[in-house]
């Protein structure tokens, strides 16, 4: 449904990654527009985090295998967020002496994402990156975008909010996770925001229906700019009361956690088996990445009562399973530019001492550092930039004008 600009700044920004450009050139198409979701990324330079992510994967595309070539091909912006996983883990580990590391290439997505070797010893590493609360993901994810990359010929300046019909409060899961019923959604906004666009004037305000009666889009056209491509465009975020750590607090139990969303999500990935079967010839890691859980501390899974939990139900899960254990190791992390771990999860008592030397050498140990108390938390900075008239707290994408 997105597509973006190609025009002559972004073939010209490809310079700047060639190998990149080798790769893309050919599946750019000649109408000047492209949904492939790594064009969305070139259009946001000079910008400092789309600049390191091409940088990331101009680097490390020889080695990347798969990962590389399918974050070239995606059109989903949640996929393409979620598949830099397995590209942050690559990276992180080719920075560490000693480790033979390189990207895995199949036909097939049952095979995992990672090779490691050290001292002879093999390693296959599945990268996993959950989303929670998908329904209320999918629409923050693609509001914005719809408004800001428009194919009307206008420039404009947009405030869009996400009101919520519930006047006692907003809990995320109140909007469906049912992926036909959001992309239905998703069509018909697209059609309704290009039309209003196209024809509204300055100071005009319009709603733009929800599902299910449980949300909607109110939208401001605040400014109309006389360039197409100069355009900015605020999304505000409701206040809400979720957060996916409660799901591993007590007094829920450890059953409770195991049939949680995050439970059967990780169940899910668990039954796959993307390592293969238990083998003395080599080692199975898998390891979650909570980046894009709806949680505001970063280090959230190594709290000790959190990492008790976490151990408690992905052990609880393996047995729900049944043998053969799916994976030697479960690892839950935050991987970024900065990649950290939390406690891992040994499922294969009699490799211990194995896989307590591996994890040492590997870096695969590196605990999450709560931010220092001395500053001001950035999120908490970013809410208070944010606070509407109203006094209510929202999230705003930065403006661009475009290239």
């Amino acid at each position: 449904m997105l597509s973006y600009p190609v025009n002559a700044e972004v073939i010209s920004a490809l310079e700047n990654f060639p190998k990149i450009k080798s790769r893309l050139l050919k599946n750019l198409p000649a109408n000047n527009r492209s949904d492939l979701e790594i064009v969305r990324l070139i259009n946001n330079l000079p910008a400092l985090d789309p600049q390191q992510l091409l940088q990331l994967i101009n680097d490390h595309i020889d080695s990347s295998g798969d990962i590389s070539k399918n974050l070239l091909r995606e059109k989903d912006p949640l996929c393409f967020r979620r598949m830099f996983s397995e590209l942050y883990m690559l990276a992180y580990l080719k920075r560490i002496n000693g480790l033979d590391v390189k990207g895995t290439v199949s036909k097939s997505n049952r095979i995992h994402d990672i090779d490691l070797e050290l001292n002879s010893s093999q390693v296959k590493i599945e990268i996993f990156c959950p989303i929670d609360f998908f329904g209320f993901q999918f629409v923050k994810t693609y509001s914005e975008p719809e408004f800001r990359y428009s194919r009307c010929k206008r420039g404009f300046s947009v405030s869009v909010k996400l009101l919520i019909a519930e006047p006692s409060g907003f809990h995320a899961h109140q909007i469906p996770n049912d992926d036909e019923t959001l992309r239905k959604w998703l069509k018909n906004l697209h059609q309704d925001v290009n039309e209003w666009l196209l024809n509204a004037k300055e100071g005009s305000v319009q709603k733009f229906a929800g599902i299910n009666n449980v949300f909607c889009l109110k939208a401001t056209l605040k400014k109309i700019h006389p360039n197409p491509e100069d355009r900015c465009v605020q999304f505000h975020e409701p206040t809400r009361s979720n957060d996916t750590r409660h799901y591993f607090e007590k007094p829920l139990t450890v059953e409770y956690t195991a049939h949680s969303q995050i439970g059967n999500k990780i169940k899910s990935k668990l039954e796959k088996r993307q390592c293969g079967d238990p083998s003395p010839d080599y080692l199975r890691i898998l390891v979650v990445d909570f980046r894009l859980m709806d949680v505001l501390d970063r280090d959230w899974f190594c709290w000790p009562r959190i990492a008790e939990r976490m151990t408690e139900t992905v052990r609880t899960l393996s047995d729900c399973i049944g043998p053969p254990i799916p994976f030697d190791v479960v690892i839950p992390a935050n991987l970024d530019f900065d990649c950290c771990f939390g406690e891992a999860v040994l499922l294969d008592q009699d490799r211990k001492t194995e896989m307590t030397a591996l994890l040492q050498a590997t870096g695969l140990d590196r605990k999450c550092q709560p931010p220092k108390k001395e500053l001001f938390p950035r999120e908490l900075m970013q809410l208070v930039m944010d606070m509407d008239d109203s006094g209510n707290y929202s999230f705003s994408h930065t403006c661009k004008t475009s290239n």
